[in-house]
């Protein structure tokens, strides 16, 4: 009888937990979009400074690309740098000759 009552009240708080994160998740979504069309009213309403807030606004979008472009960058560099050689050769060969059938078969 002791398991009944206890899964009962873990439930209890379970759906308590449940309809809280439920409030919060609505009143967030709510409270997000109207501060997002404010935002984006504000903007296109022609205000002094809007194009400079746009673009500390945008700032974030460019850092992570502009992160992952040298991640990127690095790892063609300096991990890739011996396997460079060895299929370079190979590579070019096969690109060159691919061309010259290409233009061959254009002409």
């Amino acid at each position: 009888m002791q398991a009944c009552r206890t899964t009962s009240k873990a439930r209890g708080h379970f759906v308590s937990a449940f309809w809280q994160t439920a409030k919060v998740a609505v009143v967030s979504i709510i409270l997000i979009n109207l501060f997002a069309f404010a935002v984006a009213y504000a903007l296109t309403r022609g205000i002094r400074g809007a194009n400079l807030f746009r673009s500390v606004f945008f700032m974030p979008n460019l850092i992570g690309g502009i992160v992952l472009g040298y991640i990127w960058n690095t790892i063609f560099a300096g991990v890739l740098r011996g396997y460079n050689t060895a299929l370079n050769s190979t590579w070019v060969s096969g690109a060159s000759s691919s061309c010259t059938v290409r233009s061959r078969w254009v002409t």
